[in-house]
């Protein structure tokens, strides 16, 4: 008898080619590569994973992330990740990126 944790109910799976990691995170399977997945912590609330098309304007995406004029988009620091700054350009943004959606004061 074989012991219980070696016995399989199901064959085993076949292993899949695993997919290069970007900019830090495991991209989600269903994702497309001319996509950009990013984390979006919305005023009071936790952050969700977006995924937009690549934008071509940082009004792109603001519409698609429904922020508000009087809303300020801000963007983690790619190496220190403790700093943010004003989305400006759309060459801010990267795949796995934190954005900030802030209410200036």
């Amino acid at each position: 008898l074989k012991p219980v944790w070696r016995q399989r109910a199901c064959p085993p799976r076949p292993r899949q080619r695993p997919r290069p990691l970007r900019a830090g995170h495991a991209r989600p399977m269903h994702a497309p590569e001319d996509d950009l997945c990013l984390f979006v912590q919305y005023p009071n609330r936790e952050p969700v994973l977006r995924e937009l098309p690549k934008p071509q304007s940082v009004a792109e995406v603001r519409e698609a992330l429904e922020v508000f004029d009087d809303q300020q988009l801000l963007v983690d620091d790619p190496q220190t990740k403790s700093q943010c700054s004003l989305v400006e350009t759309v060459d801010q943004l990267y795949d796995g990126a934190c954005l900030r959606i802030t209410v200036p004061r």
